[in-house]
């Protein structure tokens, strides 16, 4: 199994495509190191993929697919609280140098979110 095929199978991709739902529980659920970058570089190379299927809804040009996979992993990451998303952050931070886009592994206050949205909105 390639690692794209792996990375279908866990977010129960069957070709017709996957939900960020199915993404987010996918990255919650998995707990081993090799496990982890294995679905890094598949989401990675599923990433390539839709980058040449459909160029019209891609990531920021100049953006690499490693980058957009870490920030993607890191994004959901910060759905999550508490010592759950400590423990998850560095988890995927340690395994594929994922981390959130904005806060890197740190949990901001709500009034550090505000303000950094606030910023990111001026882009």
């Amino acid at each position: 199994m390639t690692d794209q095929e792996f990375f279908m199978q866990k977010v129960g991709d069957k070709g017709e495509g996957h939900t960020i739902g199915q993404y987010r529980d996918a990255i919650y659920r998995i707990t081993e190191v090799e496990e982890a970058q294995r679905f890094f570089r598949g989401s990675v190379a599923w990433i390539a993929e839709q980058r040449k299927t459909h160029p019209e809804a891609t990531s920021p040009p100049g953006m690499s697919d490693e980058q957009i996979a870490r920030d993607n992993i890191g994004y959901l990451l910060g759905y999550l609280c508490g010592e759950e998303h400590t423990r998850k952050a560095k988890f995927w931070a340690d395994a594929c140098g994922a981390v959130h886009p904005i806060f890197g592994t740190k949990v901001p206050t709500p009034e550090e979110a505000f303000a950094a949205g606030q910023e990111w909105a001026k882009r």
